[in-house]
């Protein structure tokens, strides 16, 4: 399980202006000390594997590469892009087999970015070792995300000093986190297929107990599957984290729960005739075991948020301290996080909030400095950029973005 922690926001530290610089940057996360990957097939919750349907676009044929991952038939890469393409995958899961090299891109840094912009993602997933190294088959490498069971491991097997590794990914496409992105960017945020879980490696099944350094989750992910995951369906993944930082996994659930609680994504029916299967989303709460929400994998067409963009500048004086934010909806708060160009836009229900500045300290505890509030009301589809102005004794919300950064 994970070690004790404050988290500090999962996109961290404010990045200033000399950030323009090139960087080493990537969106799929570097390695951790994650468990190795074993040749357990996880929880006994999740269900074996069962024949499916031959794909239309036709099954994986390399003997290298498995035909079947968690009940669900493998596609080529080939097939798994023109799925998304025809937008079977939005909201609805797939299994795809190829191979993987993951490289580590000198980027310029991009300020605000979803981890579903797949901005410096670095992967390149081919059909053949050859294909792989020659850089990927022409559509964007599927993406890395907080959540993603095995995201390390792409990164220990596929990385510069690797060759070319047979991985088997568990994949779906129109994320809801695509509302972080700008207007003119969603769309290819939605199409971006995004990785559920590195189901299989170089022979080799990923372990599944997703740790977060951030939080001490009391619950054992066995007993989490007991509590969230029904009978008929099949577990793909689980993460602790905290309720105000379920802007970075699914942002439909801000504000639908409190301290510690997993995220669980799992297979919510059997796969159709072209071998996809719908998903759901589940928040269990802990150390209650309690499901305070749940929601279909697939984005409600309805479904129309606020984004909200915020940055601060001026503090750079205040040193061994950083700013964070604090939103609270009346007495409750929904979100938390640091300030900075490095934050990744919120997604919010259209109602009337409070935005307080905290300082903090390099390990996360409340630190001296000045704070201000603001107090937005975000109405639906509005996209509103604030950053607060300090300077030695007080700082002020602004509204508009920060050149060059937005």
């Amino acid at each position: 399980m994970a070690a004790p922690g404050v988290w500090l926001g999962v996109r961290g530290a404010t990045v200033p202006v000399f950030c323009l610089l090139l960087l080493a940057c990537t969106a799929t996360p570097a390695p951790t000390n994650s468990p190795a990957p074993t040749t357990s097939p996880g929880p006994s919750s999740t269900l074996e594997p069962t024949p499916q349907p031959t794909p239309t676009t036709g099954p994986t044929t390399d003997t290298g590469l498995p035909t079947s991952i968690l009940g669900l038939p493998v596609y080529t890469v080939a097939g798994i892009n023109q799925l998304a393409a025809d937008g079977k995958l939005d909201g609805r899961m797939a299994a795809v087999a190829g191979f993987w090299i993951q490289e580590a891109l000198p980027c310029a840094f991009m300020a605000h970015a979803s981890p579903v912009l797949g901005f410096c993602n670095g992967g390149r997933f081919g059909d053949t070792a050859a294909e792989a190294q020659s850089g990927g088959s022409g559509a964007p490498a599927p993406i890395a995300v907080p959540e993603t069971v095995g995201a390390d491991l792409l990164w220990q097997m596929a990385g510069p000093a690797n060759d070319p590794a047979r991985v088997a990914l568990i994949v779906h496409a129109a994320d809801s986190r695509s509302w972080q992105c700008a207007a003119a960017d969603r769309s290819t945020c939605a199409s971006n297929l995004v990785i559920d879980r590195v189901a299989w490696i170089n022979d080799l099944a990923a372990d599944v107990d997703v740790a977060n350094p951030a939080v001490s989750p009391r619950m054992r992910l066995d007993e989490v599957i007991a509590a969230g995951v029904n009978s008929d369906e099949t577990f793909v993944l689980g993460y602790p984290l905290l309720a105000t930082q379920l802007n970075e996994i699914d942002p439909r659930f801000v504000g639908k729960a409190n301290g510690v609680v997993w995220y669980l994504r799992v297979m919510s029916s059997a796969p159709d005739a072209d071998g996809i299967a719908a998903g759901r989303d589940v928040i269990v709460e802990d150390p209650s075991g309690i499901v305070v929400a749940s929601l279909p994998l697939e984005v409600d067409a309805t479904y129309s948020p606020a984004r909200l963009t915020l940055d601060a500048q001026g503090w750079e004086g205040l040193a061994g301290t950083q700013p964070g934010y604090a939103i609270s909806n009346g007495d409750h708060l929904v979100a938390q996080g640091l300030l900075g160009a490095s934050s990744t836009p919120l997604v919010l229900e259209p109602a009337g909030y409070a935005i307080d500045v905290q300082f903090m300290d390099e390990q996360g505890n409340p630190a001296h400095g000045p704070s201000c509030k603001s107090l937005p009301v975000l109405a639906e589809g509005d996209d509103v950029s604030l950053y607060a102005d300090f300077n030695a004794a007080s700082c002020t919300w602004k509204e508009g973005s920060l050149f060059p950064f937005n």
